[in-house]
């Protein structure tokens, strides 16, 4: 699975919040700075991850705070809310496997399903919690989450 820019920069974000504490709101601009993650970019970002359940709007004008505990939010979760399954071939997708003329024969699909339900599994049991206590991209560390 190819993680996106976008994923990556939704991810600094959630991280950011997750270091902060459930339901501790915080500013944009906090989240963009502890995050490294570009200004004009987070409010989109942040949009497509409140309509996720997976943060949520303060009371107050640009501020945010985490939707559910961080224990609660697995990567795959912020993965999929900003870019999709992933799937890795079109033979994996339901929704087009039909467009692959060899399906039935194919011998690599069976590895890139492996391949994908590891990934996936991984992603899946990846909490926030559990970055957050890495000390993955701590401010000032110079470490990305997934650079």
């Amino acid at each position: 699975m190819v993680v996106s820019k976008r994923a990556r920069y939704a991810a600094q974000a959630v991280l950011a919040l997750s270091r902060r504490g459930h339901e501790r709101p915080m500013a944009v601009e906090d989240i963009a700075a502890d995050g490294r993650v570009p200004a004009e970019l987070l409010p989109a970002i942040l949009s497509d991850l409140t309509a996720a359940g997976i943060v949520k709007p303060a009371d107050a004008r640009d501020v945010y705070s985490l939707d559910r505990a961080p224990a609660d939010i697995s990567l795959g979760d912020l993965l999929r809310s900003i870019q999709g399954p992933g799937y890795t071939h079109t033979c994996l997708d339901p929704e087009r496997e039909m467009e692959c003329a060899s399906r039935a024969s194919c011998m690599l699909r069976p590895i890139w399903q492996s391949e994908y339900d590891l990934v996936r599994r991984r992603y899946d049991s990846t909490t926030f919690q559990d970055l957050a206590r890495r000390g993955l991209a701590a401010p000032g560390s110079g470490r990305g989450l997934l650079a």
